[in-house]
């Protein structure tokens, strides 16, 4: 993979300025930037060189000079090597650790346009291209969603600032009500829902005894008895119920609440805001074959959706959609005239109209390059293929007497099991396990974590819910996964286990 185009605007980017760094262009790209493209693509060993903090301090000196220091290009090579080296690398076939991975390189390219036009994505008049593209993202999320013509919406920093955006939107409009502006307002989650609800509540002045959480069943859903209850006991309270945040695709089972039994009970308690949390699970809504686990999406008020998660695009790249244009753009509307010149045709691109932004990156246009490149059809065939990615991987831990699944059947791609060592093999399942051997296996498992992520040939992560031993979660969001790779991955955990007990 050569990088030749890099070399005009590398030798202006290098070149200018004072205090000149002596470095060749094309070397930069022949001797640092081609190599690592090269083994990012084309070659894995470990997923990670794991390093503690006092030896990451040995081997890179992170301390800042007060003046300019001659540093020639082998340094700066060796200085990026450390970096890719000893940082988790999503590249890796075996990182199971996060909800994302590889990034798609259409991606990665509008990511070096972006920072390279270096553009803020404020007005038309400073990124037309990138404005325009926005727009037009939205209006066809918005038509993938369902939300009707007058839906819109933004880009946003993040998932959790776009769930901050559908509580204050919530929260606004439950003030704008005279009759109810001066009672306390409450927001509703599942136990299983992102934390950045709390904070967004917090931040937004709703106190903590106001965030209410709905229980939920063993695959992570919320349960409908539940909020019902809790949404009454809110009411004979004299409070106003102002959100119900729903949430597809749960962190850690990849729970789906039931959107369509939700918008049946709010409709029973007048006008609450329904917001749903689909910054992991979105991706569903891209395949025909699995969008029915968001049935009832179209009823929503608000969602959340992470690209840069389940369809790959680079961190960050989450958008925020809302039934009702009039829902956001009268929550922004402070703006000072030296920037927001009031030019009828254009307003409609002036997209730091819709949010408490004034400096916004142009994360939009990675996504937009992504599907102009290579159509819709590649997002819903990458969402199928992992499916039957973790398909396979759960067929073979059934296969297994090491293993017990957490859930038999999950609905999304998080596969949540235990190692479990052979004096307990004999049980059936955890819910068999004496108060003890559930000790035993939290010790195990906890273990086990610390073992792979240091040994770095697999990364994983682990979990506990519902007052279970933790145990070890695995996202198989990789749809270029082969069926020897998955069973390398089982058979590195399986021998790691055996030696630590």
């Amino acid at each position: 993979m050569r990088l030749r185009a890099l070399t005009k605007v590398s030798s202006l980017l290098i070149r200018e300025g004072n205090n000149r760094m002596d470095l060749e262009p094309q070397k930069v790209v022949d001797e640092i930037l081609n190599p690592i493209l090269n083994k990012l693509y084309t070659s894995h060993t470990k997923a990670v060189d794991y390093k503690s903090p006092e030896e990451l301090k040995q081997i890179i000196d992170f301390s800042l000079p007060d003046q300019t220091t001659s540093i020639d290009l082998k340094d700066i090579k060796q200085l990026i090597q450390n970096t890719f080296e000893f940082t988790p690398s999503t590249q890796h076939p075996f990182q199971f650790n996060y909800l994302y991975s590889k990034p798609d390189f259409v991606g990665v390219l509008g990511d070096w346009i972006i920072s390279l036009i270096n553009s803020n994505v404020h007005t038309y008049e400073a990124s037309p291209v990138f404005s325009m593209a926005e727009v037009e993202l939205i209006k066809n999320l918005a038509a993938i969603v369902g939300l009707g013509e007058d839906a819109d919406g933004i880009f946003c920093p993040g998932g959790s600032y776009s769930n901050m955006m559908a509580v204050f939107l919530a929260k606004n409009r439950c003030i704008e009500n005279e009759d109810i502006k001066e009672k306390e307002l409450v927001i509703f989650k599942s136990e299983q829902a992102h934390y950045s609800i709390d904070k967004a509540a917090t931040l937004l002045g709703i106190k903590p005894d106001n965030i209410c959480r709905v229980s939920c069943d063993k695959k992570g859903r919320m349960q409908i008895r539940s909020l019902r209850r809790q949404i009454e006991g809110c009411l004979s309270a004299d409070k106003k119920p102002a959100c119900v945040c729903a949430t597809s695709g749960t962190t850690v089972l990849g729970g789906f609440d039931p959107l369509d039994e939700i918008s049946e009970a709010l409709s029973d308690y007048g006008r609450i805001w329904l917001h749903v949390d689909a910054a992991w699970g979105g991706a569903v809504l891209m395949s025909a074959q699995h969008r029915h686990l968001m049935k009832g999406i179209e009823r929503a008020d608000s969602m959340t959706w992470d690209f840069h998660k389940a369809l790959n695009a680079p961190i960050l790249c989450s958008a925020f959609l809302v039934r009702s244009a009039i829902s956001i753009k009268s929550m922004f509307h402070v703006y000072d005239s030296y920037l927001f010149h009031d030019s009828e045709p254009l307003r409609q691109y002036d997209l730091g109209r819709k949010t408490a932004q004034c400096g916004r990156r142009g994360d939009a246009f990675k996504l937009w390059l992504m599907w102009k490149v290579r159509g819709r059809s590649y997002f819903e065939s990458r969402v199928d293929k992992s499916f039957k990615v973790t398909s396979e991987a759960i067929k073979l831990i059934k296969e297994r007497t090491a293993f017990w699944l957490y859930d038999e059947n999950p609905a999304f791609w998080n596969v949540c099991f235990y190692f479990v060592p052979e004096h307990l093999r004999h049980k059936d399942g955890i819910k068999a396990c004496s108060e003890r051997e559930k000790l035993e296996l939290q010790a195990i498992t906890k273990k086990l974590y610390k073992c792979l992520n240091k040994d770095g040939r697999v990364l994983v992560n682990y979990a506990e819910i519902n007052g279970d031993p933790p145990f070890l979660r695995l996202i198989f969001g990789n749809p270029e996964l082969s069926s020897e790779q998955i069973k390398d991955v089982f058979d590195i955990i399986e021998s790691t286990g055996n030696i630590i007990i």
